[in-house]
C-alpha cells in the first residue's frame, strides 16, 4: 500500500538519477545551460505529477477502507431500545423472534436486550407474549398484549406489567427491523409497588 514516506523516497530517486543523467549529458555532449535549465524543470515537473498521482491514489484507498469500515459497522447492528422507567432509560440492544408453538397453538413473541447465551447486560429488559401470528413479518402491523419486564441494575428494581393488566405493543417492519412501540403501559416497582404510566420503543433485529 502507498504512503506518504514511499512517495517521498521514490520522488527522490526519480530526481537523482535523472540529475545525474542531465550532468552526464552535459559533460559529454555540451548541452547550453538553457537547455539544461529546460531539462531539470521538466524533471521536477514529471516528479511533482509522481507524487500527485501517488497520493491520489493513497486518498482513494483511505477512502475505500473507510467505506468497507462504514459497511462492516452497519452489519453490525444490534438493535436499541427505550422504556421510561423512573427514569428515561437507553438499552444498547434489542432483539426479537417468533417462537412456534405448533398444533395450532399461539405462538410466542420474544423482544429482550441480550440474545440467547449472551452475557446478561445491564440495564436490560424483557417482552413477550402469544400471538397467532406465524412469522415475524406476518406480525407487520399489528398490535398484541404482552408482558414487559425492565431492570436498570442487576440489583436494582425490576419493573413490569400484571396478566391481568397487558401492555400492548404495535410492530411495524422497517427493512430487516422491526420497531415495536406500547403507550401508556402501567408498571410496578417490584420493591415498593409503585405504579408507573409509561411508554418504550423496541427498534430490534431478529434472533
Amino acid at each position: 500500500m502507498l504512503n506518504r514516506k514511499m512517495i517521498s523516497m521514490k520522488t527522490q530517486q526519480i530526481g537523482k538519477r535523472v540529475w545525474i543523467l542531465l550532468v552526464s549529458v552535459v559533460l559529454v555532449g555540451g548541452c547550453s545551460k538553457e537547455e539544461v535549465d529546460k531539462m531539470v524543470a521538466d524533471v521536477k515537473q514529471s516528479a511533482g505529477d509522481l507524487k500527485s498521482s501517488a497520493n491520489d491514489a493513497l486518498a482513494k484507498t483511505k477512502q475505500a477502507a473507510q467505506s468497507v469500515g462504514d459497511l462492516a459497522g452497519a452489519t453490525d447492528f444490534t438493535g436499541s431500545a427505550n422504556i421510561k422507567l423512573d427514569t428515561a432509560t437507553a438499552f444498547a440492544s434489542s432483539y426479537i423472534r417468533l417462537i412456534p408453538a405448533g398444533d395450532g397453538r399461539p405462538a410466542l413473541l420474544q423482544i429482550k436486550s441480550s440474545p440467547d447465551g449472551g452475557p446478561e447486560k445491564f440495564p436490560a429488559f424483557l417482552v413477550q407474549g402469544e400471538t397467532d401470528g406465524q412469522s415475524l413479518a406476518g406480525l407487520n402491523g399489528k398490535s398484541i398484549p404482552v408482558r414487559v419486564f425492565a431492570q436498570q441494575t442487576d440489583k436494582g428494581t425490576v419493573w413490569s406489567n400484571v396478566n391481568s393488566d397487558p401492555i400492548v405493543i404495535t410492530i411495524q417492519q422497517v427493512d430487516k427491523r422491526f420497531v415495536a412501540k406500547f403507550e401508556q403501559g402501567k408498571l410496578i416497582d417490584s420493591v415498593d409497588e409503585s405504579q408507573i404510566v409509561t411508554d418504550g420503543t423496541f427498534d430490534s433485529v431478529e434472533f
